[in-house]
């Protein structure tokens, strides 16, 4: 079978002719054409096997949020957002390392603690997403 679907695969690149009647015999046996190559069908292939990229519209806006080719206004200050709180965390670690500033360990203590957790809530959302 899977012989038999690399040569129709190899075939079907040819004129369209052909690969119409091919298309035509591979749905007689199941099988269905994804991008171009046969193989089983998948989930969110169309009619002609062909799967549908979701279009730009189509994500949610936590997904275009997070994106960091997205140009829309709250991606880009959300951007901002968590590099300020990076450069802040850096800022706070080397500072938390000099001995005159000791006294102020409580305060580096809970910075540490708000960076993590707007770190881990960045993380989950990122893996929703995906």
């Amino acid at each position: 079978s899977g012989r038999l679907r690399g040569k129709l695969a190899f075939e079907m690149r040819g004129n369209r002719r052909k690969s119409a009647v091919l298309r035509r015999v591979l749905s007689k046996n199941g099988m269905k054409t994804v991008h171009g190559t046969t193989g089983c069908s998948e989930k969110g292939a169309t009619k002609s096997g062909h799967r549908e990229v979701p279009s730009k519209s189509e994500h949610s806006d936590l997904y275009n949020l997070l994106n960091p080719k997205s140009g829309h206004q709250p991606a880009l200050i959300f951007q901002r957002f968590i590099m300020l709180v990076i450069i802040l965390d850096s800022l706070c670690y080397v500072l938390s390392t000099e001995p005159g500033l000791q006294e102020f360990h409580s305060i580096f203590y809970v910075e540490e603690g708000v960076t993590s957790s707007i770190f881990l809530a960045e993380y989950i959302a990122r893996l929703a997403v995906c």
